[in-house]
């Protein structure tokens, strides 16, 4: 990811340089440097956090469908329920209630932890990812060397008409002039281009959206790298018709796009990488100021903290019935 928002970075410059900078049979040059630096660099910052979200995915939709997650209590479990409810005495009845409802509680305890130990056997391969975000910018080469080889983008100069000059008495005319790139077919080639973008565009953002409340501990960011595929969604849908309508001024198109790409590549590093650092942080601290024997949670187990603590809670339970069993007993 980081590599795609150095490219794009690199693109910004590119397209602040015009025909004072380079000349005219060098310009066509940077044309095809700042189609393909954009669109590979984009691909690179973006098809990363489109592959973390679509594993995300992958890993809970396969979690659901497990046919080793049991969906009820066992018929033993539910006999045990069924027979004790014809209890006689007050005492009982209370403590046939409160071990009713620490059954159905550890059953469900049960299915959380074997949910989290499939997603948790279920490891997060890096060539996986790696090949997702390969398959994608292999279309982008696919797509930019047949633009480029068929029909290349060109210098094109738009002129304007003539103007008076603000600071001389001389009697001349200046007469603007505007630098473009494009090629003969450049509608096509951009609809061909927007039209693939937007495409992974809207499916990174159903499956940021289908995976916004789901926690996966092999990918801990991504609920950051949803919110990261919104702000990049959001910024791309303005930023690209606002800036075909307003090309053919130079300035405002320039500042417009260059500030749309700056915030957005910064934006997505800071929901991304602020809060590792700060969870590094925290980890450290946490490990300084606690000993071995006061640390009981174990997070390679496959049970997160809450069920932990929900354990037990379960454990001190059972220790009140058996109590209670005991007097009644007697």
């Amino acid at each position: 990811m980081l590599f795609g928002v150095i490219i794009c970075l690199i693109s910004v410059i590119l397209l602040g340089i015009d025909g004072r900078f380079v000349s005219s049979d060098e310009y066509p040059k940077i044309c095809q440097a700042r189609a393909w630096l954009l669109s590979t660099g984009f691909t690179l910052a973006y098809g990363a956090m489109f592959s973390k979200v679509w594993r995300v995915h992958r890993f809970t939709t396969k979690a659901k469908t497990d046919p080793k997650t049991p969906s009820s209590p066992p018929a033993s479990k539910r006999c045990f329920l069924s027979h004790n409810n014809i209890s006689i005495s007050q005492n009982t009845v209370v403590i046939v209630t409160k071990l009713s409802s620490l059954i159905i509680t550890g059953f469900y305890l049960q299915l959380g932890a074997r949910e989290n130990q499939t997603m948790s056997e279920a490891r997060v391969e890096p060539w996986k990812l790696y090949t997702m975000v390969t398959g994608l910018l292999s279309v982008d080469l696919i797509i930019l060397t047949a633009w480029q080889i068929i029909d290349p983008l060109q210098r094109i100069l738009e002129t304007f008409p003539l103007e008076d000059p603000i600071s001389t008495t001389d009697d001349i005319k200046i007469r603007p002039e505007l630098e473009h790139c494009e090629s003969s077919q450049n509608s096509v080639w951009l609809g061909l281009v927007y039209g693939y973008k937007g495409l992974i565009l809207v499916f990174g953002l159903f499956l940021a959206y289908e995976t916004r409340s789901i926690k996966v501990k092999q990918i801990n960011d991504s609920r950051y790298v949803g919110m990261s595929i919104y702000n990049v969604v959001v910024l791309c849908l303005i930023t690209a018709p606002v800036g075909m309508v307003i090309a053919s001024q130079q300035d405002a198109s320039f500042v417009f796009v260059a500030l749309a790409v700056i915030f957005c590549c910064f934006l997505s590093m800071l929901l991304i990488f602020v809060p590792k650092v700060g969870r590094h942080e925290f980890s450290v601290l946490r490990i300084l100021r606690t000993t071995p024997a006061e640390s009981k949670y174990n997070p390679d187990s496959g049970i997160s903290k809450e069920d932990e603590e929900r354990y037990q809670k379960l454990v001190t339970e059972n220790e009140e019935l058996e109590r209670l069993i005991a007097q009644c007993n007697r």
